[in-house]
C-alpha cells in the first residue's frame, strides 16, 4: 500500500469551532452561512425564548411555558434547583428568585423558606427549631418538626413549596399557624382562598389555596387521586408578620378510607408561572404550581391544561413551521388516544376550572399518540403551524395561549399528564419563520428627462427600454430579487413582467424593459414587488406612471424629479442658449 500524500485533506473543509452564538443577528446570520450550523442570536435571549438562525436564512425561535434561564454574573444560565448548603444556608443552583431554605438549628420561629425578587421577601417561618435537612436534588426534608410531623419545602424556578406530612390523624388535625414575614409587599386573601402579595399595586408574588392529599395514588398513574382544598385564614394581615392558619377539614382527615401520611401544601412562588392545568371537581382549585398538566377524564374528574408562551418574535411573520414539544409523564393505557391542541384566551395567574379561558374550538392539533403510562416516559411533538401562524396574524399582543384537552371528556381511556413548565423539561414550542421583504422603496426610472407633474407625477423618458430600479429590505438578512411589472396607462392590460438576480437586501436591483413591447408617445405605469426565495412582499409599491418621449433630452432632471422616480442628479442646474438647447455648465 502506497503512503498518502503529504497534502492529503488539506483542502477538506474544517468543522466549526467555538460556541454557536452570536452577540446580534447579523453577525448570527452571517455565521449560520458560512458555518452552515444554526446559530443563537445571545441578545435576543430571554427567560422563556432564545432565537436560532439557521443555515438557511429562516429562524427558529424556542418558547417556554416556563422560566428556563436566569441571569447570573452578566450571562445566562440554565435554571438548577438543585439544593446545597452555602453560607450556613440551603440554596438552589440558579433559580428567578433568590431562595433561601434554613440549614437548621434555628431558634424557634425562625425563617424556613424566603423568596427575594428585588427588595421583596416573602417568607415562611416554623414554630419550633428546625433540624438539619436531608437534601435531594430541589427537596430539603427536615424530620421530626412537631410530633408525628415531618416538613419537606421542594424548590421550583419561581418559588417554593412548603409540605408539612402528617403521619398521623391526630398530627393532621393540630391546630397549625404558620408565621409570616413580609418586606415591600402587603397580603391579602381572595375570596377561593389564594393569598396575593402586592407592590406598588402590582402582583408580586402568591400563594396559591393550600392543598392536601393522602397516600393513596391511582395505580395506573401513580399520581394522588385523594386530593381537596384546606380552608385558611390570614391572621393580621395589615402588618409586615401576618400569620396562615390553616384549618384542614376533620371528617377528611378521620374518613375510614383515609390513608397517612397527608401532606399539607401551601406555597409561594413569583407570578410568573405560564402553566396550569383545571379541575372539574375542584372548580375553584388552581394548580399553577403543579409539576404536571394532566388532560383528559380522570376517572370522574375532568382536567385541561392551559399554556402560554411568548409570541412576540412571530409577530407579522410567515410561520413555516411550529412544533408543540412535550414531556409525557403518564397515561391510563398505553394505546394510542387521541389529543387535540385549542386556542385559548389569556391566561392569567391563579386560573381555575370556573375561571379558565375560553377556547376557539379548533382543532389546531388532532393528533392520536401515547408516550406514557407504563410504556413509561417519553417526548412528543405536535405539529402546531396553523395555530402559530393564526397567532402571527391576529394581532393580539403577546403572550398567546393553548389548552391541551381530551376530544371526548368523557372516556376514561384518552387521559394523559405532562411535564409542567414547574420542572427541568418544560413544555416548549419551536417556531420557524420567514420574514417578508419590505415595500420595494428607492425606485427609479432612467433615462429620466423630467418628472411632469400631476397626481402621481408622471416620469417623462425617451427610451423604449427603460431601466427600472429599487431595492428592498429582508429582516431575515437574505437576499432578495425583485420583480417588475409593466400595465397600460389605464391599469387594464399587461404589456411585460420580468425579474433581476438576487442581490442583497438594501442593494439596487435593476431590471430593463425589453425592446419592442412599448411605444414612442404612449404613457405608461409600473410597479415592483421583492421576493426572498420563500416569501414575497407583502404589498407591491404603488404605481410610477411615465411617458415616452423620444425627442426629449438624454440625462437631464426636469423639475421635481425626485429619487422615488428618477436616479438622482447632483450636477449645477442647465444653462439655456439662444438656440434653447439646455447644457451644464
Amino acid at each position: 500500500m502506497s503512503a498518502a500524500p503529504a497534502d492529503a485533506g488539506k483542502d477538506a473543509p474544517q468543522a466549526p469551532v467555538g460556541p454557536a452564538e452570536r452577540p446580534d443577528l447579523v453577525t448570527a446570520q452571517l455565521a449560520a452561512r458560512a458555518e452552515q450550523r444554526r446559530i443563537e442570536v445571545t441578545s435576543l435571549t430571554t427567560e422563556s425564548t432564545r432565537t436560532l438562525v439557521n443555515p438557511n436564512g429562516s429562524i427558529t425561535v424556542e418558547s417556554a411555558s416556563g422560566v428556563v434561564r436566569v441571569q447570573r454574573d452578566g450571562g445566562w444560565q440554565p435554571v438548577d434547583t438543585t439544593l446545597a448548603v452555602v453560607d450556613s444556608k440551603v440554596v438552589p443552583k440558579a433559580t428567578k428568585a433568590a431562595i433561601a431554605l434554613s440549614a437548621g438549628g434555628s431558634k424557634p420561629g425562625a425563617d424556613v423558606a424566603v423568596l427575594t425578587d428585588g427588595d421583596r421577601e416573602v417568607a415562611f417561618a416554623w414554630p419550633t427549631a428546625l433540624p438539619a435537612p436531608e437534601l435531594t436534588d430541589n427537596v430539603a426534608l427536615y424530620k421530626g418538626v412537631a410530633k408525628d410531623t415531618d416538613l419537606r419545602v421542594k424548590v421550583t424556578p419561581t418559588g417554593y413549596d412548603l409540605q408539612i406530612v402528617a403521619h398521623t390523624p391526630a398530627a393532621a388535625q393540630a391546630a397549625l399557624s404558620l408565621p409570616l414575614r413580609l418586606k415591600g409587599v402587603t397580603a391579602e386573601r381572595t375570596a377561593g382562598g389564594e393569598l396575593r402579595l402586592s407592590a406598588d399595586g402590582k402582583l408580586a408574588a402568591r400563594s396559591p389555596t393550600p392543598l392536601m392529599w393522602d397516600a393513596h395514588v391511582d395505580p395506573k398513574t401513580g399520581l394522588p387521586d385523594r386530593t381537596r382544598t384546606v380552608d385558611a385564614t390570614l391572621e393580621r394581615p395589615t402588618t409586615a408578620t401576618p400569620a396562615l392558619t390553616l384549618r384542614p377539614d376533620k371528617a377528611w382527615l378521620t374518613a375510614d378510607d383515609r390513608q397517612y401520611p397527608v401532606t399539607i401544601d401551601p406555597a409561594a412562588v413569583l407570578p410568573d408561572n405560564l402553566d396550569t392545568d383545571v379541575v372539574s371537581t375542584s372548580a375553584t382549585t388552581n394548580y399553577d404550581t403543579y409539576e404536571y398538566l394532566r388532560v383528559g377524564n380522570g376517572v370522574g374528574p375532568v382536567h385541561r391544561s392551559f399554556l402560554r408562551f411568548d409570541t412576540s418574535a412571530i409577530d407579522g411573520k410567515h410561520v413555516t413551521a411550529a412544533a408543540l414539544k412535550l414531556t409525557q409523564a403518564g397515561s391510563y393505557t398505553c394505546t394510542p388516544q387521541r389529543m387535540v391542541v385549542q386556542g385559548a384566551a389569556a391566561l392569567s395567574s391563579g386560573t381555575t376550572w370556573n375561571t379558565q379561558p375560553a377556547a376557539d374550538g379548533i382543532n389546531w392539533s388532532d393528533t392520536t399518540f401515547n408516550a406514557g403510562g407504563f410504556c413509561g416516559s417519553a417526548d412528543v411533538s405536535l405539529d402546531i403551524t396553523g395555530l402559530a401562524q393564526a397567532w402571527a396574524t391576529n394581532a393580539t399582543p403577546s403572550p398567546e395561549t393553548l389548552t391541551l384537552r381530551a376530544p371526548d371528556e368523557v372516556l376514561w381511556e384518552p387521559y394523559k399528564f405532562f411535564a409542567s413548565g414547574d420542572t427541568a423539561t418544560p413544555p416548549r414550542i419551536e417556531t420557524t419563520y420567514n420574514s417578508y421583504p419590505s415595500t420595494v422603496g428607492a425606485r427609479s426610472t432612467s433615462p429620466c428627462s423630467a418628472q411632469c407633474g400631476g397626481t402621481p407625477p408622471t416620469v417623462l423618458t425617451n427610451s423604449t427600454t427603460p431601466r427600472l430600479a429599487g431595492s428592498a429590505a429582508d429582516a431575515d438578512g437574505g437576499t432578495v430579487r425583485l420583480d417588475f411589472e409593466v400595465w397600460n396607462s389605464a391599469g387594464t392590460t399587461k404589456i411585460t413582467q420580468g425579474s433581476t438576480g438576487f442581490v442583497a437586501q438594501n442593494s439596487e436591483a435593476t431590471w430593463t424593459v425589453p425592446s419592442g413591447l412599448l411605444t414612442n408617445g404612449t404613457s405608461y405605469q409600473w410597479r415592483v414587488r421583492a421576493y426572498d426565495g420563500t416569501d414575497y412582499s407583502q404589498n407591491w409599491s404603488t404605481w410610477i406612471p411615465f411617458t415616452i418621449d423620444t425627442t426629449a433630452p438624454t440625462g437631464i432632471l426636469g423639475p421635481g424629479c425626485t429619487p422615488s422616480h428618477a436616479r438622482p442628479d447632483t450636477r449645477p442646474p442647465p444653462t439655456t442658449l439662444p438656440d434653447n438647447t439646455p447644457h451644464r455648465r
